[in-house]
C-alpha cells in the first residue's frame, strides 16, 4: 500500500513538472513551415491559393482547441469566400 502511496505521489509531481515546464505548447505566433508570422490573414491566403494542408496545420497552431475536422472545415470555408 506504501508502494502505491508513493508511486501516485512520484507521478503527480512528474505531471505537474511537465505542465509547468510547458512542454508540448505550440507558438501560435510563429509559423515554421513558411518562417513567417501565423496569422488568418496567411491561413486565407493559404486556403485560396489551394494550399489545404499548410492552412490546416497554421489554422491549429493559432487554434490548438480546435480537432482536425474543426480546422478542415473552417479552411475550406475561408478558401470559398
Amino acid at each position: 500500500m506504501k508502494l502505491i502511496l508513493l508511486l501516485a505521489i512520484v507521478f503527480a509531481g512528474l505531471c505537474i513538472a511537465v505542465k509547468m515546464s510547458g512542454a508540448g505548447r505550440r507558438e501560435p505566433d510563429f509559423d515554421p513551415d513558411s518562417g513567417g508570422p501565423a496569422t488568418l490573414e496567411e491561413v486565407t491566403r493559404l486556403a485560396k491559393g489551394r494550399q489545404l494542408i499548410p492552412a490546416i496545420k497554421m489554422y491549429r497552431r493559432l487554434h490548438p482547441e480546435a480537432g482536425l475536422k474543426e480546422a478542415k472545415d473552417a479552411v475550406e470555408k475561408l478558401s470559398a469566400s
